[in-house]
């Protein structure tokens, strides 16, 4: 960082394990407690919801989708199954679908997941790694509401959302109550730029957690 140019941490990585260790220009090296610590105690800022009240089942998912041709199986992923299921029976909007997604930069974006009470929803069901995806996606959308005066356009109507929301469906057996137990140092990195500009766009970041059933 000077002279006003900065760039994330992972820009100057080549990779990074779980331990803290990461290969630079062909040698290992890792990071020290302090770094450690900083991090940890920013990305437990970030407000955390633990949502019960709707998770993801195995079970159901797999009686609704093994009728299906394989045409269909393909369109019925499990975040798009959640997310009609969540827009059905608690009022959200459901954004995942063919008619939402807005053309930015010469591709079709998926703006979000979900609509709820000024709060766009990003959602992904799996473990750490498959959770890194769905910051990217939110990363995106921050970019995009940016260049679009802080809109965005669902059938015909705008709206102006004022939080941005990653809902981590985690397929795990232990319970976390906070962001660092998820034990992935990459994702703590992801979430952290991501916190960061969100903040810095004067959107308010959240988390909600919720679990494989």
């Amino acid at each position: 960082e000077g002279n006003g140019f900065t760039k994330s941490i992972k820009y100057f990585l080549d990779y990074v394990d779980e331990d803290f260790h990461f290969l630079q220009n062909g040698k290992w090296y890792r990071f020290n407690k302090k770094y450690i610590d900083y991090l940890i105690k920013e990305i437990n800022k970030i407000p955390i919801e633990t949502f019960d009240e709707f998770g993801f089942s195995k079970n159901d998912f797999t009686v609704f989708h093994e009728p299906l041709s394989d045409v269909e199986k393909k369109k019925w992923y499990a975040e798009r199954y959640f997310n009609e299921k969540v827009a059905s029976t608690h009022g959200y909007m459901n954004l995942d679908r063919d008619s939402t997604r807005q053309i930015y930069n010469s591709y079709k974006l998926e703006v979000a997941d979900l609509y709820k009470d000024d709060t766009l929803f990003f959602v992904k069901i799996g473990g750490t790694q498959k959770q890194n995806y769905v910051i990217d996606q939110a990363t995106g959308t921050l970019k995009y509401l940016l260049d679009n005066q802080r809109k965005v356009y669902f059938d015909g109507n705008s709206y102006t959302p004022k939080k941005l929301c990653l809902w981590l469906i985690l397929d795990r057996k232990t319970r976390i109550d906070s962001l660092n137990k998820l034990k992935s140092f990459i994702l703590l990195i992801n979430l952290l730029d991501w916190k960061k500009e969100t903040l810095l766009s004067e959107y308010e970041p959240k988390i909600r957690i919720s679990y494989v059933q």
